[in-house]
């Protein structure tokens, strides 16, 4: 008799055979086991060893403007990705921090880079709300989010942040953490830190910041765009004076007190150019960064990140005297040349001009295929106002000015390009640097690198006498090299006075007698040319072209 005989077939089921699917507590135990060495490697590798490394945490990577200075120490210019510069603990308003704290942390100075209790209480609310209506992030945790995590509303980004938070408080002291945030947090408008900030709002520096204007800037870091009072004045004001509100609750400031700034206009100042410099030499500036783009004493750095500073030789006085008579110049030239000219007749250049124009610019170069770009070119030669741009582009009168200390070769002033050309196209500051980056016959300027040379390989002094006549000098290919410029008498003349007096036929006679046109190219690179040279006899009058500069 079977087993099975005993029992009822509806109870059958319970005593199968136990080689079907079920689970069992060593099936539940893997099953526990595998989640946590999941969490275990997730942890590890998705949070913990993405944490920011103890060299990052002692040298957090904050980006700051690099200065240019002039000679007299003026702000010149800045180099920058974001407008930030650094300002020491004790240079920031006390104000400033107490809105801060009063705002985004009060228990700042009573907890370790986290707020456990503020969590949850912000969970609380934001179940009941449905929704995330209030954040529980520290300042010390906003500072982490700041420095090394991106916006990104991730329960990952949210544990990184908290974790980094602990270590930063481990690393430095409250007030160093308050520094930090101060030098890095984005205020809008570019401005990234306290420092920049004062400058472009209020045209100060920040220890010179009232408690309305600390609290101001404070209240703008929860949405800069929407409560700038040059955008919206009615809800700066408003944010303003909550602020200083939440000031009052903590006992920052009396009622009294916090009456008085609450009544205080907001008077922003276009801060924008003073913070950038004084904008007197572009060409100048643009020459210093392309130097330093390839200066290998600054390999190591990042001249729009490390917050260099760069001293120059430049003298602020004497470049806005030259800019002044430049275009005191120009004007009265420019007016004359409008005067004279007429595109009449010349339909032929005119279109010339045009077509490489056109081609020059930013439609075409970024155009994807010939079709495309023929189109562009099509269209704006036709486009009365690409028209216009080009003729006063092309008609406007140059110019090249370097101011040179003889003694040093410091650069004193330079003027690139015409300030005409900058007052029809701002964009012209960053054009084409006449002194550094175009080619002119130095003509008798370049003289003394012949006079020099024939002194050197001919053992000739400024005594010495050489011929002032007329002069003839055969080329080898048939040819003969007659220059003009002979002194009116001939005769002997002493290179003092051949100099002097810009002799055409000296020049000659010692490069061809005395030494020879290789040997001048080679000594005027030496003495520091750069522009390659042909060595021909014609050189010793100046016609091989080279940089101004």
């Amino acid at each position: 008799m079977r087993r099975e005989d005993f029992y009822p077939k509806q109870h059958q089921r319970y005593n199968r055979p136990t080689g079907g699917k079920i689970f069992t507590i060593r099936n539940i135990f893997y099953g526990v086991m595998t989640l946590v060495i999941i969490s275990v490697v997730y942890i590890y590798f998705g949070i913990i060893n993405t944490l920011p490394s103890l060299a990052q945490l002692e040298n957090p990577p904050q980006e700051y403007a690099t200065k240019i200075l002039d000679s007299d120490g003026n702000l010149l210019e800045n180099f920058f990705i974001k407008r930030r510069m650094y300002v020491p603990y004790d240079s920031i308003p006390k104000p400033f921090f107490q809105a801060l704290i009063a705002t985004e942390d009060r228990e700042f100075y009573n907890h370790w880079g986290v707020h456990s209790m503020r969590i949850a209480k912000a969970v609380v609310k934001n179940i009941m709300a449905l929704g995330a209506k209030e954040g529980a992030s520290t300042i010390t945790q906003q500072l982490a989010r700041n420095l090394y995590f991106t916006q990104e509303q991730t329960l990952t980004r949210k544990i990184k942040e908290a974790i980094t938070a602990v270590q930063i408080e481990k690393t430095y002291t409250k007030n160093e953490i308050l520094e930090m945030y101060a030098n890095t947090v984005n205020f809008g408008r570019g401005a990234y830190g306290i420092q920049v900030a004062s400058h472009v709002m209020f045209g100060k520096p920040p220890y010179r910041l009232s408690p309305s204007e600390c609290a101001y800037l404070v209240g703008v870091l929860k949405a800069p765009s929407k409560y700038d009072a040059k955008e919206n004045y009615s809800k700066a004001i408003v944010r303003r004076n909550t602020v200083l509100a939440l000031m009052e609750e903590v006992g920052f400031v009396t009622n009294p007190q916090r009456k008085r700034y609450s009544e205080e206009p907001i008077k922003l100042n276009d801060g924008s150019k003073i913070f950038q410099g004084s904008g007197i030499a572009p060409h100048f500036i643009e020459m210093i960064r392309k130097k330093l783009s390839k200066d290998e004493r600054l390999s190591k750095y990042d001249i729009y990140k490390d917050g260099l500073t760069i001293y120059t030789t430049l003298n602020s006085q004497i470049q806005r005297y030259a800019n002044e008579s430049v275009e005191t110049q120009l004007r009265s030239f420019q007016k004359e040349f409008d005067g004279a000219w007429s595109w009449s007749g010349k339909q032929q250049l005119l279109n010339a001009i045009l077509e490489r124009s056109a081609k020059e610019s930013s439609q075409y170069l970024a155009a994807e295929d010939d079709e495309s770009k023929s189109d562009i070119v099509k269209k704006l030669i036709r486009t009365p106002a690409f028209i216009d741009s080009v003729k006063r582009a092309v008609t406007t009168i140059q110019t090249a000015v370097c101011m040179v200390e003889p003694a040093t070769g410091a650069i004193l002033a330079m003027v690139g390009a015409s300030p005409l050309s900058m007052e029809r196209n701002p964009s012209a500051r960053y054009s084409l640097n006449h002194c550094t980056e175009t080619t002119r016959q130095p003509g008798s300027a370049f003289k003394p690198f012949v006079y020099a040379s024939a002194m050197v390989e001919s053992n000739l002094t400024p005594w010495s006498s050489v011929e002032s006549g007329s002069f003839s000098y055969a080329l080898g290919n048939g040819k003969t090299w007659s220059p003009h410029g002979s002194s009116r008498t001939g005769g002997a003349m002493s290179l003092e006075s051949a100099l002097q007096f810009s002799i055409n036929t000296v020049a000659a006679r010692l490069i061809t007698q005395y030494t020879k046109p290789t040997r001048v190219v080679s000594l005027a690179k030496r003495m520091g040319i750069t522009t390659p040279m042909d060595a021909f006899p014609a050189l010793a009058l100046g016609v091989e072209e080279v940089y101004p500069l």
